[in-house]
């Protein structure tokens, strides 16, 4: 069943300009992210989702991401963001287009926890 949009707290309004000139008003929408209902079965861990609307785009669709807390789910959100604008079909059209990333924040690959400067290596041929 398709999550809702819930209730806009961000949002960044676009400029699109077609090849004959005509400029028209579209804007990506961030929702509030929202505790889902666990399904029997599921994990204990709860798990948010945050909609993403592209607006005014040929496909006004919501899209869902997903996290364990509220700020990783807007995290997510906004590394999605990106591709779908660089994959819609007016992205060439967009005032944003030439910037990195369209404006949002390029965010770094997921922490590895540091190392452990005692532990031991582990080789797996070694007997």
């Amino acid at each position: 069943m398709p999550l809702p949009m819930t209730d806009v707290i961000l949002s960044q309004p676009m400029t699109r300009t077609r090849v004959d000139g005509v400029q028209n008003e579209v804007e990506i929408r961030f929702g509030t992210p929202t505790l889902m209902a666990p399904e029997p079965g599921d994990s204990p861990d709860p798990v948010y989702y945050c909609p993403i609307q592209l607006a005014g785009f040929q496909d006004d669709g919501i899209y869902v991401v997903y996290g364990g807390s509220t700020v990783e789910a807007v995290i997510n959100a906004f590394t999605l963001a990106p591709v779908l604008l660089r994959t819609s079909l007016i992205a060439k059209d967009l005032d944003w287009a030439e910037l990195p990333n369209y404006g949002f924040p390029i965010l770094p690959p997921m922490p590895v926890e540091p190392e452990d400067p005692h532990a031991k290596e582990i080789n797996p041929t070694e007997g």
